[in-house]
């Protein structure tokens, strides 16, 4: 074992997030990015909008997720939803949001056919998700093949998001 660390299970073993309802995370859940707020006084604005209404602003931990339905009416493969969970610092869970806080774009968006695979950080007094916008991809191959970009978002809260398009690279791209 790396740096003589135990392994801990916990909650018996379940995981902390699973598939829920008929809708957008029906089919699975998985690859969420972490962030533990401090109460501090930058973390205040998005501690409140994570807790419940009425709740004191305390530490906690915001777990954004990806998850896909089981069916998506309309498209050949189920799309991608950044779904988000709040927790205590030891993952107890507090609240899950019942919509996405970020979902695929429409026709001709990098993420018409998915968001995916978030990591979330604090730059410059704001938020920034990275994630992988998923599009079609035209191929002599195939009729299904896909394109992946990577994709920012930016907020203020951890709970709206808006979307910045596709990030541009050393070379413009």
């Amino acid at each position: 074992m790396p740096h003589n660390l135990p392994i801990q299970r916990l909650f018996g073993g379940r995981p902390l997030l699973s598939p829920q309802g008929e809708g957008w995370e029906s089919g699975v859940t998985f690859n969420s990015a972490a962030v533990l707020l401090e109460p501090t006084p930058e973390n205040l604005p998005a501690i409140r909008a994570l807790l419940p209404e009425g709740e004191e602003p305390r530490e906690v931990v915001a777990l954004h997720y990806r998850a896909r339905p089981k069916l998506d009416p309309g498209f050949r493969h189920t799309r991608s939803y950044v779904g988000l969970s709040v927790h205590e610092p030891d993952l107890t869970p507090i609240r899950r949001f019942e919509q996405p806080v970020l979902g695929p774009g429409g026709t001709g968006e990098p993420d018409v056919l998915g968001a995916e695979d978030p990591r979330v950080t604090w730059i410059d007094g704001a938020w920034w998700m990275v994630y992988c916008g998923v599009q079609p991809f035209e191929s002599p191959e195939s009729d299904s093949a896909w394109l992946g970009s990577v994709c920012l978002a930016r907020s203020a809260d951890l709970v709206n998001w808006t979307k910045c398009g596709v990030a541009e690279g050393l070379s413009g791209t």
